[in-house]
């Protein structure tokens, strides 16, 4: 499961915002490829990748998160440099959240010696 928040009041989600909005979920579900979930209030807005259903029973459940934390400006959103490498910050997480998340078990006996 991946999970993106973006914190920023309803009432400050502009044209240029929403545009983003769909960039950033175009990248996400073109990589991700996976069930997604928006949930939106007054103060956010989360989106979710894949499913949250583990299996509990006689099992054993390990949540791992890495967080980083972005910041721009809005008025950064018009200014088509500074929202690129915003975008590219979150596509580069993103990548790295996917091969993480996409990550197989090697057996020993096919691993190289170092």
């Amino acid at each position: 499961m991946f999970s993106l928040k973006i914190f920023n009041k309803i009432d400050n989600r502009s044209g240029n915002f929403n545009e983003t909005l769909k960039t950033i979920l175009g990248i996400l579900n073109s990589k991700l490829k996976k069930p997604t979930k928006v949930i939106s209030d007054k103060n956010c807005i989360e989106v979710t990748f894949g499913s949250s259903e583990w299996p509990i029973n006689d099992g054993i459940v390990t949540e791992l998160v890495i967080k980083k934390t972005l910041f721009i400006n809005n008025d950064d959103l018009k200014d088509r440099q500074k929202l690129d490498a915003y975008i590219s910050e979150i596509r580069g997480f993103c990548d790295g959240a996917t091969s993480i998340e996409n990550v197989e078990y090697l057996p020993l006996h096919f691993r190289e010696q170092a």
